[in-house]
């Protein structure tokens, strides 16, 4: 199962995709995890660890194979819905959480990394 954190950036899609990434290697193991970090850094997959940066459809496809071979693995991601995702969504072949923040707080948070 692909798990995808999306969210505005400064949105709290790391603590998502961190509680995510937690629960699936104490239930699973860190291989699948591991899997994704190596398709970063060969740069097969366009990111950083465990961020993708051009969620496209046929990046989608990659990553649900990966899941489907490897077993569940969380990415962090900031994407637009697109048609592929949606259905992808739909049929079940991923999940998504999606996070919200006050704006005020992002604001914030963005300063104090900037």
């Amino acid at each position: 199962m692909l798990i995808l954190s999306n969210g505005s950036p400064k949105s709290a899609t790391s603590l998502y995709y961190h509680f995510t990434s937690e629960l699936i290697r104490l239930k699973h193991g860190d291989s699948s995890m591991i899997e994704l970090t190596n398709l970063v850094q060969s740069g097969e997959l366009q990111g950083i660890s465990h961020f993708v940066l051009n969620l496209n459809p046929e990046t989608l496809e990659k990553l649900i194979q990966l899941a489907d071979e490897f077993g569940p693995v969380a990415v962090k991601v900031h994407s637009e819905l697109f048609p592929e995702l949606i259905e992808a969504l739909s049929k079940g072949r991923c999940l998504m959480t999606y996070g919200y923040r006050d704006p005020r707080d992002m604001i914030l948070s963005a300063r104090d990394h900037n």
